[in-house]
């Protein structure tokens, strides 16, 4: 029984070998001249894999991609236009399949997206500073008013301790002449 399971698992692992390797042999599109190539090679290139997302069909090896790849080729073995074969992946996989999208409704966040969120950082970094201007002035004309405030009660305190060395001119001075403090006196 752990033979068979056994020999199924190695079938199975290498079954998915040459399945993969029959759709990665890069070999298995024969072209009928270099330029043929070369545009299979841009157009692979500049067409997104709908699976993979942030790979094109010419860097993608998921089956979807080789099948478009596939189709690619064969659309430019009938003779179409890069531009008929575009369209016709666009039409089927929708604009997401584009590395370029054309500009329309649909995508206009993709084209102005990035630019109306540059403005309004713009817009937000000056109204900051603008109004940190604002601040600064209201901020200097605060401590103007805590200057007058503190010189008010400065002249407050310093009256108090006048009124407090009058009190105590009857106490007992120590040998400085200073009047001395309520516990000196106590250990006088």
């Amino acid at each position: 029984m752990i033979r068979l399971l056994l020999k199924i698992l190695i079938l199975g692992a290498l079954s998915s070998v040459f399945v993969t390797a029959l759709y990665a042999d890069p070999g298995q599109f024969h072209f009928e001249n270099d330029l043929q190539e070369k545009r299979f090679q841009s157009l692979t290139l500049e067409l997104r894999c709908p699976k993979c997302q942030n790979q094109s069909l010419a860097d993608s090896d998921s089956e979807i991609a080789m099948d478009l790849k596939l189709r690619v080729y064969e659309m430019l073995s009938q003779g179409k236009s890069d531009d008929e074969i575009r369209n016709y992946l666009i039409d089927r996989y929708g604009d997401f399949i584009s590395y370029r999208p054309p500009v329309k409704l649909a995508t206009a966040a993709l084209w102005f997206g990035p630019v109306f969120i540059f403005v309004i950082a713009l817009l937000l970094a000056y109204w900051k500073v603008a109004s940190g201007s604002n601040t600064t002035k209201a901020t200097k004309a605060n401590r103007l008013n805590d200057n007058a405030l503190s010189s008010q009660r400065l002249a407050e305190l310093r009256r108090q301790l006048d009124r407090s060395q009058l009190d105590s001119v009857d106490e007992p001075r120590a040998a400085g002449g200073e009047a001395l403090t309520k516990r000196e006196n106590k250990d006088v």
